[in-house]
């Protein structure tokens, strides 16, 4: 007894695969072009030798071989949906008025039950349909061969693009090159700069002029072969009816041999020597500070400017580009300095100053060849003052005070490094002055106040007696030595216990 389900789900298969298949060849063709449009964007790098043939003609293969497969997967995932499949089959043949439909619904839903009269009869009606009309049409046969054509076009645009890759690009950079030491008589063309050095990273105008008597037959090509062998071609173009051609070689990184050829000539083989200007790769400062600051080293990494106080010893690292001949640091008081490489680094040097004041030098190097560096740079120390401490008055000045009377005094004080002691000194005239100290161990940008009194009766002062005094702070000067800054000299008179004012 056979199933009517299972016959309708036969009849609908051969529809999934026309329908997978029109996927499959779209996929195909779309992955397919896509890699012969990058494949034919290599001729150029290729031709040149920027790019390796075999790299490129086994990633174009790969990229195919893998969206091929792809493609194959994704067409194997769709169309599973026999609803949506009926649904297309429904618009294609109008005459099934929803047959296929309601016989798949049927089939979906009574699985494992027997079915009805009138289920066994929309089903039978819905495969008797498929008898009649060729259900595989529900693609119209030209889109099928369409796609088909799309997906064999593409594989084949491909395979020719791979072909003219692999016959236009010379294998073996150095056939043309070793071809033209047997030519008899190179001097038919007159190839400009010849035997030349550049500068590295810089662009070369290769020129040949022509005999007259020579037959000209494009194409001429300019052969360029660098040290590791690899291979770049540029065409030679004439400008004008000049019997000169030139091409542009846009950036030369390494040396390298040349040769212009054509069909019918072939110049000598060039040298094409790389150079490299001096230049200062990285300056690094090392700052030793006067020990009156208590500052560790500093070291200061790919700089030209520092900035110190003066008594500061300074060390510039000079890490050049290469060897050279001659290192002078030039000052800005025309004083020139030799420097010598260090014995375990011929790119290293090394120049020490002891800062008291801001200096500026200019870097001229001169390698083997007698080539100067083209912007020699500078070097910029700026060094500032180790100032006095400030003192400031915040009580007393000139004032008039009786025997007996305790007379206030207040100072604040600050140092750019350290205050090592602060007070005040006083004294009567002929007598030994009196140094009071106030404060010590100020550190630095700190301010610190001080505050004192005056008593004048255990100085045993007296009617009509003088007292000066002043206030003080000590830091330490660049030498290390003790330094005292002191403020204004100040005046007291004493005045007797009564006085007598008279209008």
């Amino acid at each position: 007894m056979f199933d009517q389900r299972t016959q309708l789900r036969e009849r609908l298969r051969p529809v999934v695969r026309t329908l997978r298949g029109v996927r499959f060849w779209w996929i195909t063709a779309a992955v397919t072009l896509l890699a012969t449009v990058a494949a034919g964007s290599m001729i150029g790098p290729v031709r040149d030798g920027r790019i390796e043939l075999q790299a490129v003609v086994v990633a174009v293969l790969v990229v195919v071989a893998v969206g091929v497969a792809l493609a194959g997967v994704v067409a194997a995932m769709s169309f599973r949906n026999q609803r949506d499949i009926a649904t297309r089959l429904e618009r294609r043949f109008p005459t099934l008025q929803q047959r296929l439909l309601t016989a798949i619904e049927l089939s979906q839903s009574s699985t494992g039950q027997p079915l009805g009269y009138l289920q066994r009869r929309v089903i039978d009606e819905a495969h008797s349909h498929s008898k009649t009309h060729r259900w595989t049409e529900v693609v119209p046969p030209g889109q099928v061969m369409i796609s088909r054509m799309a997906g064999l076009v593409a594989l084949a645009a491909m395979v020719g693009t791979l072909a003219f890759l692999i016959t236009d690009t010379p294998i073996g950079g150095s056939t043309a090159l070793s071809v033209a030491a047997s030519v008899e008589n190179p001097g038919l063309i007159l190839v400009e700069p010849g035997n030349t050095e550049v500068e590295r990273g810089t662009s070369l105008i290769v020129t040949a002029r022509f005999d007259s008597e020579a037959e000209l037959r494009p194409p001429v090509e300019l052969i360029c072969i660098a040290e590791d062998g690899s291979e770049r071609r540029y065409t030679m173009r004439q400008t004008l009816e000049d019997p000169i051609v030139s091409a542009f070689v846009p950036s030369i990184d390494a040396s390298m041999r040349y040769q212009v050829v054509s069909p019918t000539l072939q110049s000598e083989i060039y040298q094409a020597d790389v150079f490299d200007f001096p230049s200062l790769v990285r300056a690094d400062a090392e700052l030793e500070f006067p020990e009156y600051t208590s500052m560790p080293k500093k070291r200061i990494e790919d700089t030209l400017r520092v900035s110190m106080v003066e008594g500061t010893k300074l060390a510039w690292e000079l890490n050049l580009n290469k060897p050279v001949a001659e290192v002078t640091l030039v000052s800005d008081t025309k004083e020139q300095i030799a420097l010598v490489a260090q014995a375990d680094n011929p790119l290293l040097y090394r120049a020490e100053f002891q800062m008291n004041e801001s200096r500026r030098w200019r870097l001229e190097l001169v390698d083997d060849a007698g080539r100067q560096n083209k912007f020699p740079p500078e070097l910029i120390a700026r060094v500032f003052a180790n100032e006095p401490p400030a003192v400031k008055m915040l009580a007393g000045g000139d004032a008039e005070a009786s025997p007996l009377e305790e007379f206030p005094i207040a100072v604040s004080v600050k140092d750019d490094f350290e205050v090592v002691r602060f007070g005040v000194s006083y004294g009567f005239p002929g007598e030994a002055s009196q140094e009071i100290i106030l404060g010590e161990s100020v550190p630095k940008g700190q301010t610190r106040r001080g505050d004192h009194l005056i008593d004048f009766e255990s100085l045993n002062a007296k009617a009509d007696q003088l007292l000066t005094y002043f206030l003080w702070a000590e830091d330490k000067d660049r030498d290390g030595k003790v330094r005292r800054n002191q403020g204004d000299l100040h005046f007291i008179e004493i005045r007797p216990f009564e006085e007598i004012y008279r209008e």
